[in-house]
């Protein structure tokens, strides 16, 4: 008789053992349920911190290009600048009109970096050249010869003279499109 008892523990007991391991598999289903759910409560967490620390100055889009495209179109063709600066392009050397691109790059640089309008942050090509700027610089270049060309002033110019025609007018040029580009709100 001893034997039967033996059989009946051991029946009892694995029964004990299936029943605790059931409880025990629902209570670990339930935690990797949980966990998983507390991973992506995290990562909208994370894109929600990402989206409230976006700052439209951050990061370089078309938008940012239009802008620049818009605000330089208005420097250059306000008060007609674009004419008395091809006037005035006559008279100036080589030298000096290269250093009137400098200055632009420098009054562009001062404009967005410095004035401390808005943040702004720096991303660097080569370590050293802030791409948000030199974007905003090739744009304001390009429409200071665009508004030149449909005006007919480049018509019969020689290369060097449109350059300094450029450099004469990339000041105002810069200011317009910088100025747009921090006004706008994205």
């Amino acid at each position: 008789m001893p034997k039967k008892k033996k059989s009946k523990k051991t029946k009892t007991s694995t029964s004990r053992i299936k029943r605790i391991e059931e409880k025990l598999d629902k209570v670990l289903r339930r935690e990797k349920q949980q966990a998983k759910s507390d991973e992506d409560l995290e990562e909208d967490l994370e894109e929600i911190k990402k989206d409230l620390e976006g700052n439209p100055l951050k990061k370089i889009t078309i938008k940012d290009f239009g802008k620049s495209l818009i605000g330089s179109f208005i420097g250059v063709t306000s008060h007609f600048v674009f004419l008395e600066g091809a006037h005035f392009a006559e008279s100036l050397t080589t030298a000096r009109a290269s250093w009137l691109l400098i200055v632009a790059y420098l009054v562009g640089l001062v404009f967005i970096y410095v004035a401390g309008f808005r943040k702004v942050k720096q991303i660097r090509l080569l370590s050293f050249i802030p791409i948000r700027l030199t974007l905003i610089y090739v744009v304001a270049l390009s429409v200071t010869f665009f508004v030149l060309y449909i005006y007919g002033i480049t018509a019969h110019a020689s290369t060097i003279l449109i350059y300094k025609q450029v450099a004469a007018v990339s000041i105002p040029a810069i200011i317009g499109a910088s100025a747009a580009d921090l006004i706008g709100h994205d």
